[in-house]
């Protein structure tokens, strides 16, 4: 019997070298594109746009702007960033868009806020500065440049400042007795185009405002000593402040959230945080009220917006309350259009509330804006949350 065998075809693993092969197809695209493309990898991941980056030349230049928009420094390198991009012609300055001054320094913070000056200067794209600070803001009102001593911060509309407390002490679990640095609004006076303002871990005032007569301060007298910025989204993360300073001391905030987590929830107690949560500023637009960690039994028991004159307010968010009543639902602003609660609840008491259907008929009733709960189940031992509901 004869069985015939048949061979396979060999192909050839390459095309001939009279066919040319496109090994880069991307680089025929226009830049407008190609920097698109860097940006979403650059989105995903930092490190695969670092060695996209470093494929060619072409790509090199294209991905400047994604590769440099976010850069961070320590105080210990500023300078001599600045003195190596002006000897070899370094062209980064221009892409950054983000700058980050880490690593608090009181030495770095008095003596280099002219050179920090002279490298805002130098970022003309520059829109945000984040900075971590070692004690209070009386530096800040120094920043000048070498080159231009009437030089104001006039790119930068969002700042955000976090205290060394607030980064030596997140994750403790108790922080009562801590001793806040000061805040001072009046030394952002070079900072005259910022909208948004991020503080963390301080103590707030504003000595901006002083009545004419100052042995005998009036709250209706107040009158500004110079122009300040018009800051319209206000964060307060484990913040406080005194009388007679107020939120509203800030501006026409349009977008405010405070927040307080639970190592920090002896600030919670103050009147003042009370005041500012039942009557906020009546120009706000958005309010976020966060009290987090709060296990069922350490919830508040009042609610925010009880006393209030908004009139503009479309959102609210609050968390660490318990469980409002139709009094609370009854006394929102006509403008609102979305609120969001979430709340605690122990695993015991999970199939008595959902089979009551309290949040349900809620829902129900108040239809005329959207109503969102979260009910944050915790373990019956008060141990911590274990699911979401």
């Amino acid at each position: 019997m004869l069985v015939a065998l048949s061979m396979p075809t060999l192909l050839p693993l390459s095309p001939p070298v009279d066919e040319p092969v496109n090994l880069a197809p991307i680089l025929t695209l226009p830049n407008e594109i190609l920097q698109d493309v860097i940006a979403l990898v650059a989105a995903h991941s930092h490190t695969d746009a670092l060695a996209f980056s470093s494929t060619c030349k072409t790509v090199r230049i294209v991905s400047k702007p994604a590769i440099f928009s976010r850069f961070c420094l320590s105080w210990p390198l500023l300078d001599r960033f600045i003195g190596e991009s002006a000897a070899h012609s370094i062209s980064i300055m221009p892409h950054i868009t983000n700058l980050h001054i880490h690593d608090p320094s009181s030495w770095g913070e008095w003596h280099k806020s002219q050179d920090l000056g002279d490298l805002i200067h130098a970022c003309s794209s520059l829109t945000a500065l984040h900075l971590s600070i070692s004690g209070s803001s009386g530096w800040i009102k120094y920043i000048v440049s070498n080159h231009d001593f009437n030089f104001h911060c006039s790119y930068i509309t969002k700042l955000s400042v976090v205290s060394r407390v607030a980064l030596e002490n997140r994750g403790h679990p108790d922080n009562n007795n801590l001793k806040l640095p000061l805040f001072d609004i009046a030394d952002l006076l070079c900072f005259e185009n910022i909208k948004t303002l991020e503080l963390e871990g301080f103590n707030v005032r504003n000595e901006n405002i002083m009545d004419e007569d100052q042995d005998d301060y009036k709250m209706e007298s107040r009158k500004p000593m110079h122009k300040q910025a018009e800051i319209t989204n206000l964060k307060l993360k484990n913040c406080i402040w005194e009388y007679p300073f107020t939120v509203q001391d800030f501006g026409p905030i349009k977008n405010l959230q405070v927040v307080y987590t639970d190592c920090y929830r002896s600030f919670t107690y103050s009147e003042r945080v009370r005041n500012l949560a039942q009557s906020p500023p009546p120009s706000i637009e958005s309010f976020d009220l966060h009290l987090l960690g709060r296990s069922p039994i350490s919830q508040k028991a009042w609610h925010p917006l009880t006393d209030h004159a908004c009139t503009k307010l479309r959102r609210m968010s609050i968390k660490g309350f318990s469980m409002p009543g139709d009094s609370f639902f009854l006394g929102l602003p006509h403008s609102l259009k979305h609120l969001e609660i979430e709340l605690a609840m122990f695993a015991r008491h999970r199939l008595s509330f959902h089979t009551d259907g309290q949040i349900q008929r809620c829902i129900e009733r108040f239809s005329g804006f959207g109503v969102n709960f979260t009910v944050i189940i915790w373990d019956d031992s008060n141990s911590g949350p274990n699911s979401t509901a």
